[in-house]
């Protein structure tokens, strides 16, 4: 597993909003390093047409050229940080697609979901394993895991 999904998801919001009126859309990419990166014009694109509202790139190490040190770290860490914004999307009914490994960005992810439900939707970690569970069955939750 790798970005492909995501491309595939970005294109088909690209698609819809040509004729739909879409709801809001955050991109949170994980690269290794700026040279990793890929699609950058398809994601310029898709923020430029309101098919993508935000996009966050993290890079997770051999970031000594990037412009923006803030930004070495995990996707997970990131998404952490926009916790309070992550939280209400998915109030608001949004939906949370997952492309990676699952080992350490799935368990990685799963942690930093919980740890936002728990926070801002004011849940123990009984509870708001319960709601992420819950966002798996209504389909609000999408993984597509790699081992």
């Amino acid at each position: 597993c790798g970005v492909a999904p995501i491309r595939a998801f970005i294109e088909e919001r690209m698609a819809l909003a040509k004729s739909n009126n879409m709801g809001p859309a955050a991109l949170f990419m994980g690269y290794r390093n700026p040279q990793d990166e890929v699609y950058t014009d398809l994601v310029q694109e898709a923020l430029d047409m309101g098919a993508l509202t935000e996009s966050d790139i993290a890079y997770s190490s051999g970031c000594d050229l990037c412009e923006a040190p803030a930004h070495q770290m995990p996707v997970s860490d990131m998404v952490r940080l926009k916790g309070e914004h992550v939280w209400k999307h998915i109030r608001d009914g949004g939906h949370i697609y997952l492309c990676g490994g699952a080992r350490t960005f799935g368990l990685a992810m799963e942690s930093a979901l919980l740890e936002i439900i728990q926070e801002h939707g004011s849940m123990d970690v009984e509870h708001a394993l319960e709601y992420l569970r819950g966002l798996t069955e209504e389909g609000r939750l999408a993984e597509d895991l790699a081992n």
